[in-house]
């Protein structure tokens, strides 16, 4: 695989004419099937970008525009002859564990060895558990999990509690500011994976619609809770508030437990 070359930095390589660097990380914590982008600069005369599924564990994952890019193609963004600029994406596998893949640029097919210069990223999916089932369940591994149950409890108890004995306003309170509470704490806890996410739709003009359908009502049943816990407050009842607050919730810890609790 030609001369071992050396590493000049830690996102780059450089193996004789040839070298290939990155901006992105190379240890990267994700979930599983989280598509992840990673941006690549490879030089040399005539060189070839590849991402060979037989090299590592590869295989495991779904790339995207190509596994081979060549000098000068549609999906090469840089203008300079013998360099190739890309942004691949690719999809984590579905299940858990660390994963080592390869990225390398190569001298052109010829007689002798060819000259390689390569980074390798290391990729942590998931919870990296194995399990020998046919499902995996992750549910008593999330914190978010803990604190949405206990936001679920207080916010339908609190619920059913003011619809069977009006009077009883006091315990109505004290279930609703815990819920809020418990909530405030999980919203807290998940802000920078949301600016990260949101991150990369703004950098690479792309939409997952699993976060996006996940974010929405997670944002309209935050929004309409506060509003009707403020206006109880004030003495007032606001039922469609309270309500839409409630089936938003509902609807995002359901789709929460099946999308990311349980791994199928």
């Amino acid at each position: 695989m030609g001369s071992p070359g050396e590493d000049n930095e830690e996102g780059a390589h450089s193996d004789g004419w040839y070298s290939i660097f990155t901006n992105s990380s190379r240890s990267l914590d994700i979930i599983p099937e989280e598509h992840i982008f990673i941006d690549i600069l490879v030089k040399g005369p005539g060189v070839i970008l590849k991402f060979h599924p037989d090299v590592l564990e590869n295989q495991f994952f779904t790339v995207y525009p190509a596994p081979i890019i060549t000098d000068g193609s549609n999906f090469d963004f840089a203008p300079e002859m013998d360099e190739i600029a890309v942004v691949f994406e690719f999809i984590a596998p579905k299940k858990a564990g660390v994963y080592e893949i390869l990225i390398y640029g190569r001298s052109p097919e010829g007689p002798g060895k060819p000259y390689i210069a390569d980074l390798n990223f290391t990729i942590n999916v998931g919870f990296a558990q194995e399990s020998n089932s046919w499902f995996k369940i992750d549910i008593f591994n999330h914190l978010n999990m803990y604190l949405g149950s206990v936001a679920m409890i207080s916010f339908i108890s609190g619920t059913i509690i003011i619809k069977v004995q009006k009077r009883k306003t006091y315990l109505h309170g004290i279930l609703m500011s815990t819920a809020l509470v418990a909530t405030s704490i999980n919203v807290a806890f998940i802000l920078k994976d949301c600016f990260r996410i949101m991150g990369k739709w703004i950098a690479y003009d792309y939409f997952d619609w699993i976060y996006l359908l996940h974010f929405i009502p997670g944002i309209i049943g935050f929004g309409a809770f506060f509003v009707a816990y403020i206006k109880g407050l004030a003495g007032y009842r606001n039922k469609k508030s309270g309500y839409l607050a409630l089936g938003c919730w509902v609807l995002n810890f359901i789709f929460g437990i099946i999308v990311w609790g349980v791994n199928w």
